[in-house]
């Protein structure tokens, strides 16, 4: 297979993401889901529904990730899951939430960039912070960032992982046998970095990814400024210029169960304690659903889509909303293409290179 179109920047509708967060975004989904729980955390449960997202031309699907153990209901590594849906997709961009209050950047920057390779080109990060209490103690390595200093640190965070994949030239790796050279040590740069949380010389020890740097994503609730250097972002915050996504939690009608109904039994569920977060919510049928995506297209540059109970609603969404769209002339299906082209971003220079 060859590589994705490195520079192609072709005339497309609304994006449209998806996002899987195990169970579901409503944090008594566990209830609903049918069938035994424990497939949730097998592979094979996540490659089918991003297998039907591909299917039915979703441009990208997010992989959630949160350090809470009271409302998840237990969760799998977003980069390592996505690592093992690469390889069995082709177009569609795969994109995994970090929290990186409590992870190094070296190490953040490395996992993503090998993302980039095995996706060729389809990846992207969507940065998180974890202020809790619990979360620093359940780490163990730092006491709980406040909400100002995770957002602080969250840019930085964002700027050295950048400098770490330019640290490699695209072209660095030589491999000239009979001079015994694999890489020309001068396309190999220590980018020096030092701020506020983190001095760090680099290199990176993983080749400059395909896409040079893959789209990073800042949602709303993320504390300013990491939204200053966001190529993505949800809500009104971000750059000038950055694509802006809307945000919706999705309960959609389902075979033998209406939505308001779903909605209401998780809801009385739904103790103090895990009570969903304030967000814009829909309920209701899927050629509803599909009209409330295209006012939104109208206001934003797309819609990511949370599905309360991922087992439920994604495959309506895939089966029946996303074809809707499609015959409404409100998405459009694309070719193949790298995740920075799908979002209309220009190709990423490399700082260090001549």
């Amino acid at each position: 297979m060859n590589d994705l179109n490195p520079t192609g920047s072709p005339a497309r509708g609304p994006l449209l993401g998806l996002t899987l967060d195990g169970f579901g975004t409503h944090p008594e989904a566990w209830r609903a889901t049918p069938g035994d729980p424990r497939r949730v955390w097998r592979a094979d449960f996540a490659l089918d529904l991003v297998q039907r997202a591909e299917a039915a031309g979703i441009d990208f699907v997010l992989f959630g990730d949160e350090n809470r153990t009271d409302a998840s209901r237990g969760r799998l590594d977003p980069i390592v899951l996505a690592a093992r849906i690469a390889p069995v997709t082709t177009a569609i961009g795969l994109v995994a939430e970090t929290a990186v209050s409590h992870r190094e950047p070296f190490h953040v920057a490395k996992a993503l960039a090998t993302l980039d390779h095995i996706s060729r080109g389809r990846a992207g990060w969507s940065v998180q912070v974890d202020t809790s209490a619990a979360g620093a103690a359940r780490v163990g390595h730092r006491p709980a960032p406040t909400a100002a200093e995770a957002g602080r640190e969250a840019r930085e965070v964002v700027e050295v992982v950048r400098a770490l994949w330019d640290s490699w030239e695209d072209d660095a790796v030589i491999r000239d046998r009979p001079t015994g050279r694999f890489v020309d040590r001068d396309k190999l740069h220590y980018v020096d970095f030092t701020g506020e949380f983190f001095t760090v010389r680099g290199p990176l020890i993983t080749p400059r990814p395909p896409q040079g740097n893959p789209p990073v994503l800042v949602r709303s609730g993320v504390p300013d400024p990491a939204a200053e250097l966001a190529d993505v972002v949800t809500g009104d915050t971000g750059p000038a210029g950055a694509p802006r996504l809307a945000e919706l939690e999705v309960t959609v009608d389902v075979r033998g169960s209406r939505a308001r109904a779903r909605a209401a039994e998780l809801a009385a569920a739904s103790a103090a304690e895990t009570a969903p977060a304030d967000r814009p919510r829909f309920v209701g049928s899927a050629a509803d659903l599909a009209t409330r995506i295209g006012e939104l297209a109208g206001d934003f540059d797309g819609v990511l889509l949370r599905p309360a109970v991922t087992a439920l609603d994604v495959p309506v969404i895939t089966g029946v909303v996303v074809p809707d769209l499609i015959e409404r002339g409100v998405l459009h299906r694309t070719a193949p293409d790298r995740l920075r082209n799908r979002f209309g971003l220009p190709a990423a220079a490399n700082r260090y290179a001549a």
